[in-house]
Order: structure tokens, then sequence, then C-alpha cells
């Protein structure tokens, strides 16, 4: 619809280069961006896994926010 000229969208740089939109379509956001909350669901067995549990744990490390189990 914002291609068509019915207003503003907001999308992912990906999805904004597939549809072809030149550098001057873009408005760049500032450092920082646009955060948005993630969460990890599985089963309880899966989550207590090891694997499962030091990959929640390098997300945690390397991304702002809390946990997301």
């Amino acid at each position: 619809m914002a291609r068509a000229g019915f207003g503003h969208s907001l999308v992912p740089i990906g999805v904004a280069k597939a549809l072809g939109l030149t550098k001057s379509e873009l408005v760049e956001f500032p450092m920082g961006g646009v955060c948005r909350p993630v969460s990890l669901i599985g089963r309880k067995s899966t989550l207590a896994k090891r694997h499962v549990q030091r990959f929640e744990q390098l997300l945690t490390e390397s991304l702002p926010g809390e946990s997301f189990l």
C-alpha cells in the first residue's frame, strides 16, 4: 500500500531491498533502531537441554534486555 502511495510503511531492510527501493526512498532509523520482544518457546524437556540453555545464554549476553525463557 505504501508503494502505491497510500502512506508510509515499516518493513525490514531486506524486504525494502527485495522490493527494489532506492536509498532515496528509505528513511533510516537512528542508532538503536526499533526494539521488539523475542521469546523462546518450547517443551519443558527441550528447554532443559544443555545446548538450548547455552543458546539462550548466548542470546542474553549478546542482546540487550532480559532473559528469553
